[in-house]
């Protein structure tokens, strides 16, 4: 497995003073006593090494309880669980014994600070989530994760979650709603399958859970598939309901939210959601956004993480937890060490300036397209893309363009809008397998597409369906980022056409015999682009399977939409190593399956089997100077970690009939995993 890579876009802690060094070795054997069952947080009499933690915390008035450890850190300018991390605890067992209520001197741990009882604040947190996809097994994962992790009475955690009977046999195809605490979800059926992707679903959810869990702060989770303000071909917006056949319209989700009177936090567990254009409409419904600008992995949010960190301090502010959900997200990930991730708290008090600098700096391009367009387009090359390529980060572009403008009016604008982005995002974290162009992720994202990546109807959505683009929402002196977008794609100094469409409807799926292995199916798509459950799970053309080293299974799949780009679709199989807990692995049978009518199919035919490995290894992708030569390196056979399927071209105007349900043995090696 490719060696991975720990980035961070915001700058370092400054280095801890000498004085602190000896106290934050002790509160690492603390902590590394406190998990492992030693005297440190459960009573006793404590040690020489324990009692010099002592009387730190009692030098800094600071209790012996999570809250005061945290303090003590916070004071060295460091996290707890970076002392948990380097001394061999997981993230999990210091969030874990940190939110502990046994641990504290009273409920939530609070510090009280003026006389009478202790009271902490109160949280409620929505999650909404639209797994009626093929996101429904990881959304009984995240449910597990939630029911594992501690309660209080200071923080409740409601649900509203719609499953699906087509990749999870066996649950209800009802919507159920509830609580989630004390290691058990009292979820109860609404007794219907409701439409997740209605706006008025998600108003009524807030509008209840606010009702009869009315707090200090509320939290929502919107939890499903994200595009962005769109992603997919005919897709525009998030929560997928693939038994209604909606989704929703960015628009309708921060109507829904402001209708039910607003939260102070708005988590995306979604792919693509860290845009300018979704910030901008959620001005009004939210205080922050978290959300990340590229894909988001299947198992999506840590909860048992997240719930532990607002049950260990439900005090804190909605900053901080917002900025602590980024941080977990990271060291999650990190720590699995298998995808590259990124996520940002975004503060939306600063939209309306970044709102206004976009603007003036759509006009300058607009009334000067024909100066400008090669600095436009090598600004959009130079910034780090996501998605299809539509979207690239916000700062870095117009970083990029501020450099590149003929303009000395347009340099200044574009660095004023570069500052306003930055302004606006307050954290971001990056972890990633040496993808360099994640790296310079900066946390807010915007679209800059080219010709031959979106179709007319993309542009006419762009204008229509966001408020970012409205005339009521224009600036003094600006114009809207879509008549900009609009001119740039409707001619290019490089030539370019439109994006052109074709019927879809076709899938790919693989299963194999050896559940110690882990193998990844990917596609790479008529533009280049690679798709699959390892790279997230959509893409321009397609919905993909959990990747299956989370799930533990042993198959995965690839199902293209009803319409997608034009050109072919390269199948392929990769044996990544061994799956997740199996120290060693050794070979698999792999056998890939293909549904596709045009091809007359009448059902998933295997097209191939092959005995694969980790060696013979193909040599690195970075020594293929072309496709030509991996594709052939890849075709001959010689390398037993890789396996090519085969291509498909979809053809124009030849039309597909819907897809068949997976076949039983296909869903059943797919929902086979620990729950």
């Amino acid at each position: 497995m490719v060696n991975s890579v720990r980035a961070e876009t915001y700058p370092r802690k400054p280095a801890i003073r000498n004085g602190f060094r000896a106290f934050l070795r002790l509160l690492a054997m603390f902590l590394l006593l406190a998990v492992a069952g030693g005297t440190g947080a459960s009573g006793g009499t404590p040690t020489p090494l324990q009692q010099l933690i002592l009387d730190y915390l009692s030098a800094h008035s600071l209790p012996l309880t999570p809250k005061g450890i945290a303090a003590g850190a916070k004071l060295a300018g460091v996290s707890v669980f970076d002392i948990g991390e380097a001394f061999g605890l997981t993230p999990n067992q210091s969030s874990a014994w940190l939110s502990n209520p046994a641990n504290a001197t009273c409920p939530g741990d609070c510090v009280c600070t003026a006389p009478g009882p202790c009271a902490a604040k109160t949280w409620t947190v929505m999650i909404y989530m639209a797994g009626d996809n093929n996101l429904s097994d990881t959304a009984l994962l995240n449910l597990n994760q939630m029911k594992s992790a501690n309660s209080s009475a200071n923080v409740r955690v409601v649900v509203l979650v719609e499953f699906s009977p087509t990749y999870t046999p066996g649950v209800s195809s009802n919507t159920l709603y509830g609580t989630v605490t004390n290691g058990s979800a009292d979820l109860q059926s609404v007794g219907q399958n409701i439409d997740m992707g209605n706006r008025q679903s998600l108003r009524d959810f807030v509008r209840w859970a606010k009702g009869t869990y009315p707090a200090d702060h509320y939290a929502l989770v919107l939890w499903s598939h994200g595009g962005g303000w769109k992603d997919r071909s005919l897709v525009r917006g998030a929560l997928d309901d693939e038994s209604s056949h909606s989704i929703m319209p960015i628009a309708d989700i921060a109507g829904a939210i402001e209708e039910a009177g607003g939260v102070d936090l708005i988590n995306f567990d979604a792919c693509f959601m860290a845009m300018y254009e979704v910030a901008y409409e959620l001005r009004n419904a939210a205080k922050f956004l978290v959300a990340s600008e590229t894909t988001v992995p299947g198992p999506g949010n840590p909860y048992d993480m997240l719930i532990n960190r607002l049950v260990f301090d439900p005090d804190q502010t909605t900053a901080d937890f917002a900025g602590g959900m980024v941080e977990d997200f990271f060291r999650y990930y990190g720590a699995v060490g298998h995808e590259s991730v990124q996520n940002a708290l975004i503060d939306l008090s600063h939209m309306a300036q970044v709102h206004e600098k976009a603007q003036q700096v759509a006009a300058l391009l607009t009334s000067g397209m024909d100066l400008e367009r090669v600095a436009l387009q090598s600004a959009r090359d130079a910034a780090p893309y996501y998605a299809d390529g539509n979207n690239v980060d916000l700062a870095r572009f117009a970083d990029a363009l501020s450099m590149r403008a003929a303009d000395p009016t347009l340099r200044g604008r574009a660095a004023e809008l570069a500052a306003a982005a930055r302004a606006a995002v307050l954290a971001t974290r990056v972890y990633t397998l040496g993808d360099p162009s994640l790296n310079q992720s900066t946390g807010l994202a915007i679209f800059v597409p080219s010709p031959g990546q979106v179709s007319s109807r993309d542009i006419a959505d762009y204008g229509a369906l966001l408020a970012s683009n409205r005339p009521a929402n224009a600036v003094a002196g600006g114009v809207s980022w879509q008549a900009m977008v609009a001119q740039l794609v409707s001619g290019s100094s490089t030539g370019g056409t439109l994006l052109s469409l074709t019927q879809g409807n076709f899938a790919y799926g693989i299963s194999w015999d050896n559940p110690a292995a882990d193998l990844d199916l990917l596609v790479n798509e008529p533009r280049g682009k690679w798709a699959g459950p390892s790279v997230g799970a959509s893409s321009s053309n397609a919905f993909s399977s959990t990747d299956s080293y989370y799930t533990g299974g042993t198959a995965e799949y690839y199902i293209a939409l009803p319409q997608v780009e034009q050109g072919e679709f390269f199948v392929f199989v990769r044996y990544i190593g061994c799956a997740q807990g199996y120290a060693s692995c050794g070979p698999t049978t792999v056998t890939v399956y293909r549904y596709d009518p045009r091809q007359g199919d009448s059902s998933y035919t295997p097209i191939a089997t092959r005995l694969m490995d980790h060696s013979p290894a193909l040599p690195a992708l970075s020594g293929f100077g072309s496709w030509s030569p991996f594709l052939s390196a890849v075709a001959s056979g010689s390398y037993s970690d890789w396996l090519y399927a085969q291509s498909a071209t979809p053809q124009p105007g030849i039309a597909s009939p819907p897809l068949s349900p997976l076949p039983k043995a296909l869903v059943k090696a797919l929902t086979a995993i620990p729950r």
